[in-house]
């Protein structure tokens, strides 16, 4: 069985939940794009923690043609009839490809460059963001995003 390490906590606890299998063999793609090396190597530090075996694949970045997305909606749809007919979850589903399609490398050079940006600690800016809000809608008395319904607006 092979399951996609990508590094990342979903496919960790993916691939935690299979590691007592002595069949499992995980995968990582390695894009070649900025932060790749980061992932590729946490990928690594799993697959050794659980005990898998690991392969990396690298493969030269490109866009993706119309016959390379068939494929890989073919094997989706191979992936959810073989987990059908065994009362399984597909390891791979058309659901999974749409949301892979949204995936996308951020590089915050530009913003580094260009506006002086700088990241700054997650509670910081979490502080700065409740801060607006109580501005704008405890002092300023702005309307809520919010439809009668309970709805966001």
């Amino acid at each position: 069985m092979t399951v996609a390490l990508s590094g990342g906590a979903d496919s960790a606890v993916l691939a935690w939940s299979l590691a007592d299998r002595d069949d499992v063999v995980a995968v990582t793609i390695d894009h070649g794009l900025p932060g790749s090396a980061a992932l590729v190597a946490a990928a690594e530090r799993i697959a050794s923690r659980l005990g898998l075996r690991h392969r990396v694949v690298t493969v030269a970045p490109r866009s993706a043609s119309e016959g390379d997305l068939r494929t890989a909606r073919l094997a989706a749809r191979i992936s959810e009839a073989r987990a059908g007919f065994a009362g399984q979850t597909p390891l791979l589903s058309r659901a999974s490809l749409d949301l892979a399609a949204l995936d996308v490398a951020v590089d915050a050079a530009k913003a580094r460059r260009d506006l002086g940006w700088s990241p700054r600690p997650l509670e910081d800016r979490v502080k700065e963001t409740m801060a607006w809000y109580v501005d704008r809608y405890r002092v300023r008395r702005a309307p809520l995003p919010i439809k009668a319904s309970g709805a966001f607006a």
